[in-house]
């Protein structure tokens, strides 16, 4: 693969704030990921705190900090409401004078946002206003996908972003053309995201990628 994305998934249920220990110790898993694998995109999440995302990144040395729940507007998950952590995670980027780029979500369909504007305002915003360097967003069906991502990039075409959920060996075929770069979770664990990633459906997974590009 080309690139990692290290989450704390196993830690839900979560608040909005990580712990310090976890923390500390996303950030030793960190720097022994880029020690021994030092030309991997490196990509960091910490359920589901963006500011302690981007300290972990940067203490790292890692190439982005994925924003994933209300980088801006807000919504409602099973923890309670989530709110607009652009304000702090970009105050915290400038503190730390920080080169590490910041992924925002834009779009998740697993809660439920509190905000109705169009998800080509929504891109703009977040690069806008927001500063985010690029976006994560996905859909609920793969035709939701591919119109979200049509409809972001017709206000921001220069914008790098990332198929958050739902990209399967099965669909990536039909995805991967209209996006610059897709997260699989799901896939390569044998459908359930808390199991160990599975070698032989990441070779499927990534033939199939092969294939398309």
């Amino acid at each position: 693969m080309d690139g990692v994305l290290l989450q704390n998934i196993n830690d839900v249920p979560q608040r909005e704030k990580a712990p310090i220990e976890t923390i500390a110790y996303m950030t030793r898993c960190a720097e022994m990921i880029r020690r021994m694998f030092p030309k991997l995109l490196l990509g960091i999440m910490i359920n589901w705190d963006g500011c302690a995302s981007l300290a972990v990144a940067d203490a790292a040395g890692a190439d982005f900090a994925r924003v994933e729940h209300a980088f801006l507007g807000a919504e409602i998950w099973y923890n309670g409401l989530h709110s607009a952590q652009c304000v702090d995670v970009m105050h915290l980027k400038k503190k730390l004078a920080s080169d590490v780029q910041i992924y925002g979500g834009i779009h998740n369909p697993d809660v439920s946002s509190l905000d109705r504007r169009s998800i080509g305002l929504l891109a703009t915003e977040a690069v806008e206003f927001g500063r985010a360097d690029g976006l994560f967003m996905s859909g609920s069906t793969v035709k939701e996908c591919i119109a979200f991502v049509q409809e972001a990039k017709a206000q921001k075409p220069d914008v790098k972003i990332i198929l958050g959920a739902k990209a399967t060996a099965e669909n990536i075929g039909e995805l991967l053309p209209s996006y610059d770069g897709v997260c699989v979770g799901r896939d390569i664990r044998g459908g359930n995201l808390y199991q160990p990633v599975d070698e032989e459906s990441v070779a499927r997974f990534m033939e199939e990628v092969e294939r398309v590009r």
